[in-house]
């Protein structure tokens, strides 16, 4: 099972990819392809990718800079809504970097 599941109620529009940095942080990488802002609910289970801790730091990545998206402790699963046509990258590290 990927770290990170997607899930949307009517259709598939968010795409998801993930990936380890060289520094062992992750990123994940979301777009949505429609027209209309999409709800989605995901599960993050940062350890699956080896990441170490029991509380990890949730950043949006953006050109100008990260902001902070909160904290989980170990597993967790949120609720988001991605706005049309919009990517998103998340980063995931332990709370702390």
């Amino acid at each position: 099972m990927p770290a990170i599941v997607v899930f949307t109620k009517d259709d598939l529009a968010i795409a998801a990819c993930d990936c380890i940095a060289e520094n062992g942080h992750l990123a994940v990488f979301l777009a949505n392809y429609i027209d209309q802002p999409v709800e989605f609910k995901y599960h993050i289970d940062p350890a699956k990718f080896g990441l170490k801790g029991k509380r990890f730091a949730l950043k949006e990545i953006r050109p100008e800079g990260s902001a902070s998206e909160g904290i989980v402790a170990g597993t967790g699963q949120r609720t988001e809504t991605l706005g049309p046509r919009r990517i998103e990258v998340m980063g995931i590290l332990p709370a702390g970097e």
